[in-house]
This record gives structure tokens, sequence and C-alpha cells, in this order.
């Protein structure tokens, strides 16, 4: 298992998030916001300075995110339900469906494939920035349970 922690930075005028890899706290990847229409974010590797190697779409409500690979090719797709009690996401990749949800309160979520085994977990940090830890599974890939992080903080916690 890989532990992750995504921090949204504050004060900026995109969403860009800086993500870094517990056991050693060097930023791994960075999600940075693009200003656009219906929103956009890019995933690099390292600072950032790189080419992108995921693009991430999402429609103006923020119930569905397209994960694109650097061929433009869509690789996932996150799905959040327009209202509910509670909060909860279904990803899609490739003919694999995965399920989670985050209770009432949801502060926590935890990804299952069909067979109903935990793939990922993200939880909260209670404090003023955007703060999560991810936990990724060997199975699952790791850059799009980490988008999946940032599409929960956008759909449910990012005030806009």
């Amino acid at each position: 298992m890989k532990t992750f922690k995504i921090t949204q930075k504050t004060f900026e005028l995109n969403d860009d998030y800086i993500i870094s890899q517990s056991k050693n706290a060097e930023i791994a990847y960075v999600i940075k916001g693009k200003f656009a229409f219906p929103p956009e974010w890019e995933m690099r590797e390292g600072l950032g300075q790189g080419l992108a190697f995921k693009k991430v779409t999402s429609n103006l409500l923020k119930t569905r995110f397209k994960v694109f690979d650097n061929e433009k090719k869509a690789v996932a797709l996150i799905e959040f339900p327009l209202m509910s009690l509670i909060k909860h996401f279904t990803l899609y990749m490739g003919n694999k469906k995965y399920n989670a949800q985050g209770g009432f309160s949801a502060w926590d979520f935890q990804c299952r494939d069909q067979e109903g085994r935990e793939v990922f977990t993200v939880s909260k940090e209670n404090t003023l920035s955007d703060r999560f830890t991810v936990d990724i599974q060997e199975q699952m890939p790791e850059d799009i349970a980490l988008i999946t992080a940032v599409a929960i903080d956008q759909k449910y916690f990012s005030q806009e």
C-alpha cells in the first residue's frame, strides 16, 4: 500500500494541488487547475514542470469528471450524484466499476471493487485548507486514485 498527502494550494486563482508520498515528503505530482469553462486540471510529475500525463475535465455541476491520457484517450470516468444525503461516487476504468461511500459527513471515503475489496481510501483532514490522505492498494493505479481524491474535493469541499 502507498500513502499520499494532497494539499490544495491556498490563495491561487486556479485550483492547484500538491501531492507528496508520505514516506519521503517529496513532491510526487502536481495537479494544476486551468481557468477554463468547464473546469479542467492537468496532472504532472514532480514539481509540475514537465508535460501533463493526465488531463481531467468536469461538467459545470461537477457530477462527471473525465480522465484522459496524454494521447487524449479516455481512461476513467468519475460520477457523483447531483443531490444525495449520503455522499458517494462511482469510478469507471475500462470494464471495471468501483463504488465508494463517504456517509453523511463524508470525511472518509472507501472505494471498493465489484468483489467488495477496498482499493483506496480518501480521508479529509480537519484543517482550514483542503488536505487529504490517500491510501492506495497495489492493484489500483495511483494517478487515478489521486485524481479521484481531487474530484471529491471539487465536488464536496471546494467553496465556489
